[in-house]
């Protein structure tokens, strides 16, 4: 009997082994959805998504093989990556990271991230950029879509002019 009361209170003072297992759930998949296809629509589609495969966590969504297109007005965006991470608003976007804009814009990088709400994608990471004409590599730019605004840091740009 004694031991039974010396294993009872053994077992009350010690962290169960199920609420070890309830730490780590957010690592949990909660859903895994194979040929994703999202569209966002306010008055009109304002967002097309593609994925390979996206797997929902508890705070955050993966997905693998990201296709995104962006309308904004009269402008389209397309955006693609090996991987995504969508937590908070932002898709943090990861290795051969392409942006398109029309044809005005294109950059190339190993990681980018999209400000759903603020309508920014941002790199801090080394780019290759094409504006028209002009050839840049930079490691910081921050592009606002919402008036195409663009910043660009520590830049090493080349222009080529087109003979007619």
């Amino acid at each position: 009997m004694t031991s039974c009361v010396l294993l009872g209170l053994f077992l009350l003072v010690q962290e169960p082994y199920f609420l070890q297992t309830l730490k780590s759930q957010s690592e949990i998949a909660t859903i895994e959805i194979y040929g994703l296809k999202d569209y966002e629509i306010d008055k009109n589609v304002t967002r097309i998504t593609k994925a390979k495969k996206v797997v929902r966590f508890k705070n955050e969504d993966r997905a693998m093989e990201v296709e995104m297109l962006l309308k904004r007005d009269d402008k389209a965006y397309g955006i693609k990556a090996d991987s995504a991470k969508y937590q908070n608003d932002k898709i943090i976007l990861s290795k051969n990271v392409i942006f398109k804009q029309d044809d005005n814009l294109d950059f190339k990088t190993d990681e980018a991230i999209y400000d759903i709400k603020q309508k920014t994608i941002s790199t801090n990471k080394t780019f290759n950029a094409k504006f028209n004409q002009l050839n840049v590599v930079g490691v910081s730019l921050l592009y606002h879509l919402n008036d195409n605004n663009i910043s660009i840091e520590k830049i090493n740009a080349k222009y080529r002019l087109e003979e007619k």
